[in-house]
């Protein structure tokens, strides 16, 4: 069980445990302001605990959440799926996944099933808690350093890339990039033409993995 502890989740119980210290230390004080001989010093000691006290948890109200606008899913998004014509279920590799990838499947309902996509907690190589977005497949690592125009550093392997895809049992892979961006044009080198373009949504159909 401790293997699987996830140390930022500690805070969760050590506010409560400051809020429970809190209580009671309030509670004594009040006390000793009602003991007999306290007189007038006691009770300013308990407003002034109060008052302390209330300028702590005061910060920790919480605040209306600001609205922010959603970015809506690209012109042609969903003609793009509609002209992949994937059976229902199949995995598709979108980017970007976070940030837009996520809402935008949200949104449509498209693709039914998105691979690679968020920022979650699983296990990592050594069986310790780490995020996702710190553990990808070297192939999502570098399509996704491509698509944010970063640095992406050596391209992985044929082998590799054959093995992230047997891996995810892809069955396309869609993007919202031009078709001369260096994303696409790697994706071109290693499947071919997108098998389908709406608006500035390219799609590539891939077969079964092996």
């Amino acid at each position: 069980m401790l293997a699987n502890v996830l140390p930022d989740r500690f805070s969760i119980l050590a506010d409560g445990a400051v809020a429970v210290l809190l209580a009671f230390a309030l509670d004594r004080v009040r006390g000793w302001a009602r003991a007999p001989g306290a007189g007038r010093a006691g009770l300013l000691g308990a407003y002034a605990a109060t008052a302390v006290a209330v300028l702590a948890v005061v910060p920790l109200v919480p605040l209306p959440l600001q609205v922010a606008a959603a970015t809506p899913a690209p012109d042609g998004w969903q003609a793009a799926f509609a002209q992949l014509k994937l059976p229902a279920g199949a995995h598709v590799l979108v980017l970007p996944d976070l940030r837009y990838g996520l809402a935008w499947q949200a949104d449509t309902g498209q693709p039914t099933s998105m691979v690679g996509g968020g920022d979650f907690i699983d296990p990592g190589p050594g069986g310790k808690a780490t995020s996702y977005i710190y553990e990808r497949l070297q192939t999502a690592k570098y399509l996704t350093s491509l698509w944010q125009g970063q640095p992406a550093g050596r391209a992985p392997s044929q082998a590799q890339i054959r093995q992230d895809l047997a891996y995810w049992q892809l069955a396309a892979i869609v993007t919202t990039t031009s078709p001369d961006a260096p994303l696409a044009r790697f994706l071109d080198t290693q499947f071919g033409s997108p098998a389908v373009q709406a608006g500035n949504v390219l799609g590539w159909r891939l077969p079964p993995a092996r």
